[in-house]
């Protein structure tokens, strides 16, 4: 792991993460599991997760929208994958679009 990046397979983690403001540099995937890498310039990641753990306040639109955006990226990776070296086409008609 980058020491200027902060990870996670945590969902909850993530938007957490993605709500106090860092950016989801990408999503890697290891067997069934999604990591996602933020960008932690400032080294604060560790306590920001920590934060989490100790039951910080957020505004909720916030946290939800953060697992909006995540779901979504995990979403986009898993589908790109699957459907990886089939032609745009017949991943559309299996997708029923």
């Amino acid at each position: 792991m980058n020491e200027r990046e902060v990870t996670t397979s945590n969902l909850n983690i993530a938007a957490w993460l993605l709500a106090r403001g860092f950016e989801l540099s990408r999503l890697d995937q290891i067997g069934p599991t999604v990591f996602f890498r933020f960008a932690d310039p400032q080294k604060i990641g560790r306590q920001v997760i920590d934060s989490y753990y100790s039951g910080a306040e957020m505004c909720i639109r916030d946290f939800v929208q953060g697992l909006k955006t995540c779901r979504d990226r995990m979403f986009e990776l898993k589908r790109a994958q699957r459907f990886q070296g089939i032609e745009n086409e017949q991943a559309q008609r299996i997708l029923g679009q």
